[in-house]
């Protein structure tokens, strides 16, 4: 693949920097812009960094990196790139439970709304506006009682009753 001018320039510039191994927002910005092949010793000399920085910090310092190689590497999924970079603290940073909560709501609503869907196959339209609101505990209590559900009001009933 050809580089841009702007790939150049960046690393020509950070090439003509002094020694930037000490310095997370250098070694991020390197990061983005490194070659494939240098990006495990980018990120290893990174964590080196976010070690050093009190503990308060470090946390916030790996989540950088994460963020960073999921902006470089968008297409791989997450245990990949775990692998990859041997990093094992991604489940205790604050992006990686966003992302994952989002998902686990994503994946109740879809799992709520086919259940509705064969109990009411007549609503489907107001299923779908109705799911949408709801929290992923809400979503969690509806799978616990979709069979007890014996009318549409009932349903009603039901979400009239839970705090959205």
């Amino acid at each position: 693949m050809a580089k841009s001018k702007q790939d150049i320039c960046a690393h020509k510039t950070l090439d003509e920097t002094p020694d930037t191994s000490d310095s997370i927002g250098l070694g991020l910005i390197r990061l983005v812009v490194e070659p494939e092949t240098n990006v495990q010793h980018r990120v290893q000399q990174l964590e080196r960094c976010a070690r050093a920085l009190p503990v308060a910090q470090q946390r916030n310092a790996i989540e950088l990196v994460e963020q960073a190689l999921v902006y470089k590497f968008p297409e791989r999924p997450w245990r990949e790139l775990e692998a990859m970079f041997g990093l094992t603290e991604w489940k205790q940073t604050r992006f990686y439970q966003e992302v994952n909560a989002e998902g686990r709501i994503t994946e109740a609503q879809i799992l709520v709304m086919r259940l509705l869907k064969k109990r009411f196959p007549e609503m489907t339209e107001e299923i779908n506006n109705l799911v949408q609101g709801l929290s992923l505990s809400n979503l969690e209590g509806l799978t616990d009682i979709i069979f007890e559900l014996n009318s549409w009001e009932d349903f009603l009933s039901w979400l009239s009753r839970v705090d959205q």
